[in-house]
């Protein structure tokens, strides 16, 4: 089994706050959104828990189940980018 690293397992729980935060301001239950994507309750609690990274796809079902539109975007950090890397470049 591959472990999740520590910012990765950061960015999963991010997504999954994320997540519950649409799910709740939409109204909208975990039964009722299991429903709503063709899957079952406890897919969307494993969702929600930050367990693993949902695919672009199960997130655009997420936001068209919630009818809302899903936006990525990157922003720049607080880190200088010639932090990322010995060598001055971001990886």
């Amino acid at each position: 089994m591959i472990r999740a690293q520590p910012k990765q397992k950061n960015f999963n729980k991010d997504i999954a706050r994320a997540i519950a935060l649409a799910r709740t301001s939409a109204g909208v239950t975990q039964i009722e959104l299991a429903k709503r994507m063709g899957t079952t309750q406890t897919a969307i609690a494993r969702l929600e828990s930050g367990r693993v990274a949902p695919k672009t796809s199960t997130l655009q079902r997420f936001a068209d189940a919630i009818e809302r539109r899903l936006i990525i975007d990157f922003q720049e950090t607080a880190i200088p980018p010639n932090l990322h890397s010995k060598k001055g470049r971001p990886q």
